[in-house]
């Protein structure tokens, strides 16, 4: 698939210790180019996907293929799938592709309560996009919204090959640092302790990071 999804489906799971990197390989077989990439998580034991489909009539297809993709790997698993579908809201860098061609991705998730969206969204245009399309590490950034989540919010989906140590001081400036505050204190629901991030790579590239690192 060409060009931002319309929707995505976001699924990750927690597997058992050194397990990430053989379910990853495992589920990376059904991996497509735009459509559908797996990722493990540089921190922890959880394994991630992405889905990319044009409309909702496609998820029941989607969701058929993935259950038994599931089925082979449940073995590994220390708890449930956890799924949410993401609409696309707006490329603030763009990529060709649906879903990154990155070697590595972060996923970074607010909740904004609905009286302060809509000066959150033209808040962000002049200072979150502003800082983040000044930096060389982002290989492409995109904005979506839950559509259907227990976790619902803002999730910013971001690319970069950079090394994650480098790709982190995107974030570390003064400038951002300033913004983050700004954030916390008017726009995400419980402040700053209501932003997560999680960063992840694709399985091969996890697994070399590992390695370097031991």
């Amino acid at each position: 698939m060409t060009g931002s999804a319309t929707y995505l489906l976001h699924s990750r799971v927690p597997v058992a210790p050194g397990a990430k990197f053989p379910v990853g390989a495992q589920l990376a077989r059904r991996d497509r180019e735009g459509g559908h990439a797996t990722f493990v998580a540089l921190a922890g034991d959880e394994v991630m996907e992405l889905t990319a489909f044009a409309s909702l009539a496609e998820l029941p297809a989607v969701l058929a293929v993935r259950s038994e993709a599931e089925r082979g790997v449940a073995p590994w698993l220390t708890g449930e799938w956890r799924h949410e579908i993401l609409g696309h809201v707006e490329d603030v860098i763009a990529a060709p592709q649906a879903i990154t061609a990155a070697p590595m991705v972060e996923m970074r998730h607010i909740e904004v309560p609905p009286p302060v969206y809509a000066e959150y969204r033209q808040w962000r245009e002049r200072t979150i996009y502003e800082a983040v399309r000044q930096r060389s590490e982002i290989d492409d950034f995109r904005s979506y919204q839950s559509v259907l989540s227990t976790e619902p919010g803002v999730m910013f989906v971001v690319g970069f090959s950079a090394e994650p140590a480098r790709y982190a001081e995107v974030y570390r400036t003064q400038q951002y640092q300033e913004i983050l505050r700004e954030a916390g204190s008017r726009y995400i629901a419980q402040g700053l302790s209501g932003l997560r991030c999680t960063l992840y790579a694709r399985p091969q590239v996890a697994e070399e990071l590992d390695r370097r690192a031991a």
